[in-house]
């Protein structure tokens, strides 16, 4: 992909049908977020096949240009000011960076592993100030696929796999309740008010349609229960995100079992692997770790509104693990506030100044007894000053004594559309 998509070798890769929504988009060569991901994800994929190959200079190959593709991406499409990517890049001319960006250029890069925890966030956030959100009547939401216009088949239209990869992208990151919103929101649409029950597809797809099935079954399998197998190094990672209101939830596929109920999980896979489970918990102690019923040795980490028990076991086929804990605390909610530009954010023992106006986020770390948790805060920052020279130019109403004369256009606009495809384009004209 390389040689067509990134002919200039910056570590940018122009996206071209690569997305369901991009039958109708293009980017007329310019590096875009969601095809540099997917080049992301493919070294890497490369680096460790040619690491288990024994091929050192081509994992070395793959590794560094990994690498390259990361440095460029966070140099030129992540938007610091902003905090989340912008959609794509000019090829050429001003090399103007696109900060309206849609769904893929958000979820695409989390998912690839292209930014940090902190990073994801803040893109994360971009969906809920920057993008529509539609509350749906039997409660949760959907998200729109961008602000483009004039909408054009896919660009504005609420696909269920687009809102599931939303969904897949707030579990990775630790945010189960913002995930379960969007699943809400989205499965009773057309599974309980479609036309055929339990319909995971969508009206103008088909009944279980694949670009809506699959997305589904991978943010229920791999972020709401966390089921992650990485067999070819022996290990399967687990890390439930079950929304904080629930206390029990089972799955059962063709690889793996779990049952959740309360502070036990029983888990069972049809290969033997070593197992790292990751659960979260909200108290204030933890006060014994078992497996199998046998004491084992357990780390804390601090998660979003909660912490993150982590258990390490030798290869097992099935497992009972019980967290047993005392003081119970409820799950802490996303703290949002609003200020002005200059002022300082004083909460937790945080004294945090905004130097830019907009939608920000900032999080602490808090102890809930012994246990430590992160707390995330949603942040909107207002410039006066700037909102209202901004309103001045906007003209609402015309002034008294205001003249209207028509403006003669037709010695700029002089083209014929019947030259259109006689014409050859040559400059400016993009390397693809």
């Amino acid at each position: 992909i390389r040689d067509c998509f990134d002919p200039d070798g910056d570590g940018l890769y122009e996206s071209y049908a690569n997305t369901w929504p991009t039958d109708n988009s293009w980017f007329s060569g310019g590096g875009c977020a969601e095809e540099t991901a997917y080049a992301f994800t493919q070294h890497r994929a490369a680096a460790e096949l040619a690491q288990r190959a024994g091929d050192a200079a081509a994992a070395a190959a793959h590794a560094a240009r990994a690498d390259q593709i990361r440095a460029s991406f966070l140099r030129t499409l992540w938007l610091e000011d902003r905090g989340h990517p912008g959609q794509s890049v000019e090829q050429g001319g001003h090399r103007r960076v696109r900060p309206d960006a849609w769904l893929y250029a958000i979820f695409c890069p989390i998912d690839a592993g292209l930014l940090s925890l902190d990073q994801a966030t803040r893109a994360l956030y971009y969906t809920e100030w920057g993008l529509e959100r539609q509350d749906m009547p039997w409660g949760g939401q959907r998200c729109q696929p961008s602000n483009w216009v004039p909408s054009i088949w896919s660009l504005r239209q609420l696909w269920p796999g687009d809102t599931y990869a939303l969904a897949l992208a707030y579990f990775q990151c630790g945010q189960p309740d913002d995930a379960w919103t969007l699943l809400r929101g989205t499965v009773p649409d057309m599974a309980l008010h479609g036309r055929v029950p339990g319909d995971l597809g969508f009206t103008v797809g088909g009944t279980d349609f694949s670009d809506c099935a699959s997305p589904f079954g991978r943010t229920v399998v791999e972020g709401l229960f966390g089921y992650r197998p990485d067999y070819p190094k022996g290990v399967v990672r687990i890390a439930p995100q079950l929304p904080s209101h629930w206390d029990h939830a089972s799955i059962a596929t063709p690889d793996f079992s779990l049952a959740i109920r309360g502070g036990r999980y029983d888990l069972a896979l049809t290969r033997p692997a070593a197992v790292e489970l990751r659960v979260p918990v909200r108290a204030r102690k933890v006060d014994a770790v078992t497996v199998n019923g046998a004491p084992v040795r357990w780390t804390v980490e601090p998660g979003y509104g909660s912490s993150v028990v982590v258990v390490q076991m030798p290869a097992v086929t099935t497992a009972r693990v019980e967290v047993v804990t005392s003081g119970s605390v409820p799950a802490a909610p996303v703290q949002k506030h609003a200020i002005r530009l200059g002022e300082s954010l004083r909460v937790d023992g945080m004294n945090h100044a905004f130097t830019n106006a907009g939608h920000q986020v900032c999080e602490t770390i808090v102890q809930a007894g012994e246990l430590p948790q992160r707390q995330l805060h949603k942040v909107t920052v207002r410039d006066p000053t700037a909102d209202a020279a901004r309103a001045a130019k906007r003209l609402t109403n015309a002034p008294a004594g205001a003249r209207w004369a028509a403006v003669e256009v037709a010695t700029q606009l002089n083209g014929d559309v019947r030259e259109i495809f006689k014409q050859e384009y040559l400059s400016p004209r993009p390397n693809t």
